[in-house]
């Protein structure tokens, strides 16, 4: 390739380098190498002396720094991270200060909302639908009377405690996604179910808040919400029409069934219950049945009426009332309770969940068949006497009739009954404890009862007659006891003619649970002149009570809100 064809000037240099190269046998291409890394030299020297400066090339004293100073000023990144300490410290500080006064702001609130949840238990706990259940609940979380007492530790006045405005009684609750504002109003105690209680509100001092937001003081409050219900459980699936529904029914001297439990006169009268249904529907003194979870059927009704325990609970906030024709399943099964075995219950003589009661004395004259009694309940002294009615159930007494309470026969005694004939003719001795057939001094049916078990002389035979009140028919492993006693019937009370329509109710308010007494089986021969088939005759013992009937009646008070 000769000279000229070689056009690129660099191709040119290149070229005349290699012929210099063989011909002086110098390295050029070396030299060129070292000149170049001298030049690199160069340069790092130079920027040595930029990022490495004298200590006087920033002094003071120079009037306009010098180039290197401010290259080097603007390059150094010593202590850079101060910057970032400074700031994320002051943000650090600022927010440990607003958690120290959130912190007691949220102790101070969560204090106050278990007072307020103490204080609306307890306001509950005294709802049980009497007449003077209001004022109990506010003497409860009110005032000198109150039954909480709580303090808070961070607000202005923590010494005096927190206290309780004045309860608000509802009746019912919205849903939960709607206002509390919404909920139903109560001024009836025996509609309320719910109370509302707020607390006193509460000021505290802020320490750090104050700093960033002007406020020197926080305030706050709580309000809860509880409710009380009863609950009962082995109790027989009845209920009965409340005589008091539309006050005093007569004579009695008391217009709620709770005041009326509490008079001797009252307890010793004489009620007959005849089934719901028919032309006095739902008049006082009728009685109906409650639907449990023991299913609809009249056999299952039965058995747990006859049973010792049966499996059966109800709330008082709303019961479920059963239909269908049931009274000869509820006969029978009721009749078991006095050692008598009828129809179905035949088999269950030598059951012990099928005992009868220990005091079963109910007039029947000779020995009786378990299957077919040779006589029903007679009451005719001087042999035998069941306990008997009261004299304005019998037609030829001059006391006749009772009172109807609405219904188109007898259906409330007056509490006069023949005491004294009734012990003479079973027992030997004197009456005991001065009872006599004075109003003042004639006892109830059930307190005669009772005295007959515990003195022992329920086993006593008749002076004139054969009967004595121990069980003949049944045969159970178990002795007949008094855990629990069988002639002890549980039934709910309800406000027949304002909550009951025809058929079927359901969630049906229950204004009292009653404890009833049988006096003597129900009959089951048509034709009496009383017209007392299949009716049941009782006294109302009392009231279910907690911590008397604490195996049937459990209060139940829980927080709703």
């Amino acid at each position: 390739m000769g000279q000229r064809d070689i056009k690129s000037p660099h191709a040119r240099r290149a070229v005349k380098a290699r012929f210099c190269e063989r011909a002086c046998h110098f390295p050029i291409s070396s030299k060129i190498a070292g000149l170049r890394a001298r030049a690199n030299r160069a340069r790092t020297a130079h920027r040595r002396l930029i990022w490495f400066v004298p200590d006087n090339a920033c002094d003071s004293t120079n009037a306009v720094p010098s180039r290197a100073c401010v290259s080097a000023l603007w390059r150094d990144t010593r202590g850079a991270i101060l910057i970032y300490v400074s700031v994320g410290l002051t943000v650090l500080l600022g927010a440990a200060a607003l958690v120290i006064d959130a912190s007691r702001l949220y102790t101070m609130n969560s204090e106050l909302q278990a007072a307020a949840d103490a204080f609306a238990l307890a306001c509950a706990a005294e709802l049980d639908r009497t007449a003077d259940s209001h004022t109990r609940a506010t003497n409860a979380v009110t005032g000198a009377t109150s039954l909480v007492a709580n303090k808070d530790t961070y607000s202005q006045n923590a010494s005096s405690g927190i206290l309780a405005q004045a309860p608000i009684f509802l009746s019912a609750l919205p849903a939960d996604s709607v206002a509390l504002s919404t909920a139903t109003v109560s001024t009836d105690p025996t509609e309320t179910r719910f109370c509302q209680v707020s607390v006193v509100a509460k000021t505290m001092d802020t320490y750090f808040i104050r700093a960033l937001t002007g406020q020197t003081s926080k305030t706050t409050n709580a309000v809860a919400v509880a409710g009380f219900d009863q609950a009962v459980c082995q109790f027989t699936p009845l209920f009965i029409c409340n005589p008091f529904e539309f006050g005093d029914p007569g004579g009695v001297g008391a217009t709620t069934i709770e005041q009326a439990v509490t008079l001797l006169s009252f307890r010793r009268r004489l009620f007959k219950l005849a089934i719901l249904g028919g032309p006095d529907q739902p008049s006082a003194g009728n009685f109906g049945f409650l639907e449990s979870a023991l299913g609809p059927g009249a056999a299952a009704l039965g058995d747990s009426l006859a049973v010792t325990s049966p499996n059966t609970c109800f709330l008082g906030a709303g019961v479920n009332t059963k239909t269908g024709a049931n009274t000869g399943p509820v006969r029978t099964a009721i009749n078991v309770r006095f050692d008598m075995y009828r129809g179905s219950f035949n088999s269950k003589k030598n059951d012990s969940a099928y005992r009868p009661g220990l005091n079963v004395r109910k007039g029947w004259s000779g020995t009786p068949d378990c299957m077919t009694p040779s006589a029903e309940v007679s009451n005719t002294p001087p042999t035998q006497m069941g306990l008997p009615r009261d004299d304005c159930f019998d037609a030829t007494d001059p006391a006749f009739p009772c009172a109807n309470l609405g219904a188109t026969d007898a259906r409330m005694g007056t509490g006069d009954w023949e005491f004294i004939t009734y012990w003479t003719t079973n027992h030997a001795a004197a009456a005991p404890l001065g009872w006599d057939d004075t109003d003042l001094n004639r006892p109830s049916r059930y307190e005669v009862y009772r005295e007959e078990i515990n003195s022992g002389n329920y086993a006593e035979v008749a002076p004139l007659g054969t009967e004595t009140g121990v069980a003949e028919c049944y045969g159970g492993a178990t002795a007949p006891n008094d855990d629990p006693d069988r002639r002890i019937l549980y039934a709910a009370v309800m406000n027949c003619q304002t909550d009951l329509g025809p058929g079927g109710n359901t969630g049906v308010p229950v204004e009292a649970w009653l404890k009833l007494f049988i006096t003597e089986p129900v009959n089951s021969v048509d034709g009496d002149p009383a017209n007392t088939k299949d009716a049941i005759y009782i006294e109302i013992v009392d009231v279910l009570e907690p911590g008397q009937d604490s195996e049937v009646l459990h209060d139940i008070v829980q927080l709703y809100r």
